[in-house]
């Protein structure tokens, strides 16, 4: 093989390899942004749910306590008896998550109509 040849092969090869990486660099782009408005969409998902679920919280709240059932004291007992369960289940069950944060009780307001 000729000098002339080594270095026009050589060229050749590296040309091959400089379009393969554009390709793989736009393919790699192209699957990052399809992630991105996956987990964009998941997000938007889970916010609706959480304040569907804080809608809820708040309405039962406001009927216990238009019924006279609401008792924050043990709301927070039940709550800790609660956390206490869950802390142990994740003990046994070996999982490596951080423990849930605790669970506040909520204050709701007295105000009555």
């Amino acid at each position: 093989m000729g000098w002339l040849d080594y270095m026009f092969d050589s060229e050749l090869r590296q040309r091959g390899d400089i379009e393969r990486l554009e390709y793989e660099r736009r393919r790699a782009a192209r699957a990052q942004r399809r992630a991105r408005r996956g987990t964009r969409k998941q997000i938007e998902t889970l916010e609706g749910e959480v304040e569907e679920l804080e809608l809820v919280l708040e309405a039962v709240v406001k009927l216990m306590i238009e019924n006279g059932n609401f008792d924050s004291e043990r709301l927070r007992q039940v709550m800790d008896e609660v956390r206490t369960l869950r802390t142990a289940e994740a003990e046994s069950s070996g999982d490596d998550e951080e423990p849930a944060r605790p669970i506040q009780a909520p204050r709701p307001s007295r105000k009555r109509r």
